[in-house]
């Protein structure tokens, strides 16, 4: 990360910038990954010794994959103009920019969400629209099912309740959100 500030060729106020922006990331990573990670599966009477071991694996997956969305809210909510509204935001949205007029609920991946979370985010989005109609309401999922899809993201205009929402995927999404920056 810090590589990236002092080899990059953009004047030094924007470097200082950068650099300060890649700092605060950095910290939310080590502090995120410093955070103990729970251990303990639920019980089963029927679980065997690999049983148990496996939930385990798929617990700490777990946590990570949480951990990992939650490094994207930060990077995204926290780049130039945009806010990360954290955890508990009366929106239930995940990034705003009032400057850009838009708002974002990030998933990691397609499969983040089952149909009916999705359909409560959509929910969130229309009502967030209806009340501030100047808004650009995004659902975005940075990662598609296959690197292909993820490479070749899209943009779609989704109506939802009879309004119109968009669903960026992938490296469009990226490209929206940090533009020239988005490598």
């Amino acid at each position: 990360i810090k590589a990236y500030c002092s080899h990059h060729t953009q004047t030094r106020p924007l470097m200082i910038a950068a650099s300060a922006y890649f700092d605060k990331l950095t910290e939310c990573i080590v502090k995120l990954h410093e955070t103990p990670v729970r251990t303990d599966t639920t019980y089963d009477v029927l679980d065997t010794a690999k049983q148990v071991k496996n939930k385990e694996i798929a617990l700490l997956e777990r946590q990570r994959t949480m951990r990992q969305g939650r490094i994207w809210q930060h990077a995204i909510g926290t780049y130039q103009d945009n806010q990360d509204l954290g955890v508990g935001d009366p929106t239930g949205m995940d990034v705003i920019n009032p400057v850009k007029k838009y708002i974002i609920e990030v998933k990691s991946r397609t499969n983040t969400d089952n149909a009916s979370s999705r359909k409560a985010n959509f929910d969130k989005l229309v009502k967030f629209k209806r009340e501030n109609p100047d808004y650009r309401c995004i659902y975005a999922t940075i990662n598609a099912d296959t690197e292909l899809k993820s490479s070749r993201a899209t943009v779609k205009k989704i109506k939802h309740d009879g309004i119109e929402i968009e669903h960026h995927t992938g490296r469009e999404f990226l490209r929206f959100v940090f533009g020239d920056d988005a490598d």
